[in-house]
């Protein structure tokens, strides 16, 4: 069995875990090293199972932990080359020993315990930003964060997931309409900032995790839904909404919009700063 967490999503921190009952892996740590614990007690997987930390890209939220967490440890920091060569500064602030910072190039595959990392490209204003495809005991799941457009390695990554952790950072609406800049609303609406709620679905589709508009059952809060049980041939493929913004997205919309679909499987929106919790047999 593949236990895995939403540790946190969104600007005040993100990181993800996978657990095989013995060995764990991390990607993202954009908390304190105490938070990091924290949560992963409160996950019910234990911090010395941890055997490497993967990063998805620099920015704070998602690596403002991963120095101290290498400094402590001694394990394992891995990032893209491009990351690391190019992002001089805040790689130094970090000061991550050179004896646990492992770089790689995209599509190169890094085994740690039962796990199975391949990264890939992402186009996000953090040079080198890479999604993680991860394999855990047969089982196929996508990191896909931070990205300001999807590619068709992607969209194969996604089409073999059985679990996906998607970027639905925007609604398109609240971002014009809202509080934020005209600069700062290109920087994320751009081809390098972030995924909108549209593209999320549009993504799903390609994927073929979602077709069709039509009201879909819900559940009694709207933020989840399983639908797969109800339609012939569909499986039991799980999405995690994820990195929304607290000013440019609601949470109740993603789940509305997501109900407007037939779904092969099911979907859970990551509130921010909140954990969630699953299981693959």
């Amino acid at each position: 069995m593949i236990r895995y967490a939403v540790l946190g999503s969104g600007s005040c921190g993100n990181g993800y875990v996978f657990y095989d009952g013995v060995n764990s892996v991390l990607v993202d740590c954009g908390f304190s090293l105490r938070e990091l614990c924290r949560r992963l007690e409160d996950a019910s997987i234990p911090f010395e199972s941890v055997r490497a930390l993967f990063l998805t890209h620099l920015h704070p939220d998602h690596g403002c932990g991963a120095g101290v967490f290498a400094r402590r440890t001694g394990l394992p920091v891995i990032m893209s080359r491009k990351a690391f060569e190019t992002e001089t500064t805040v790689c130094a602030k970090l000061n991550i020993p050179p004896s646990s910072l492992v770089t790689v190039e995209p599509g190169e595959v890094v085994e740690y315990g039962p796990f199975s990392l391949s990264g890939f490209c992402t186009t996000h204003d953090s040079a080198g930003s890479m999604g993680w495809s991860v394999n855990a005991a047969g089982h196929e799941l996508l990191i896909l964060t931070d990205s300001g457009t999807y590619d068709e390695t992607m969209v194969h990554f996604g089409e073999h997931a059985e679990v996906l952790f998607l970027e639905a950072n925007y609604d398109e609406r609240m971002l014009r309409t809202g509080p934020y800049p005209y600069y700062l609303q290109k920087r994320i609406a751009g081809d390098w900032g972030h995924l909108s709620n549209d593209q999320a679905f549009e993504f799903l589709r390609r994927c073929r995790i979602i077709e069709s508009i039509e009201v879909a059952e819900s559940s009694d809060d709207g933020m989840s839904l399983f639908a797969g049980d109800r339609m012939d041939g569909c499986g039991d493929r799980k999405v995690y909404f994820i990195h929304l913004s607290a000013q440019n997205n609601d949470p109740a919309l993603v789940a509305r919009e997501a109900g407007r679909y037939i779904w092969h499987g099911g979907f859970t929106v990551c509130e921010r700063g909140r954990a969630y919790r699953g299981e693959l047999a």
